[in-house]
């Protein structure tokens, strides 16, 4: 279930963004305070605020299975790949080789992490690692 709330975290992290981006556009170039005020009613900007909601609730039930290292990198890293992927099609920005490259890293580093915690955890409790004997003071 926590990676079902990781999920919701991530596509919540997507949609906050582009809805302000999109409530950005519409941000008035005079300041003033009824200028602002229509701003502050921005459909965009409460959808955005929303997500956000959304986010911090999901992104907490997953951190209660999942570790923080883990669950940070795979909502900021599957949230930049979504926002990349996506932005042409609801911004219409162009999608660069470079950005294309950038988003096969972040995978292969998602990747990485995926696997480092089965590795970390080979070691039971009973049985210290050779880095804690090591910094003890014995020989591993």
């Amino acid at each position: 279930m926590a990676w079902l709330f990781l999920a919701i975290a991530v596509i919540a992290n997507i949609a906050s963004n582009f809805s302000f981006k999109l409530a950005m556009s519409g941000f008035p170039a005079d300041i003033e305070a009824q200028a602002l005020i229509r701003f502050a009613f921005n459909p965009y900007l409460w959808l955005g605020a929303l997500c956000c909601a959304l986010l911090l609730g999901s992104y907490l039930m997953a951190l209660r299975e999942i570790e923080l290292m883990v669950s940070y990198a795979f909502v900021i890293s599957l949230s930049l790949i979504g926002l990349t992927l996506l932005s042409p099609w609801l911004l219409g920005t162009q999608l660069s080789l470079r950005s294309m490259i950038g988003v096969a890293l972040v995978i292969s580093g998602i990747l990485t992490l995926a696997l480092a915690p089965q590795a970390s955890n080979q070691h039971t409790a009973h049985e210290p690692s050779t880095q804690s004997v090591a910094a003890a003071g014995g020989s591993g």
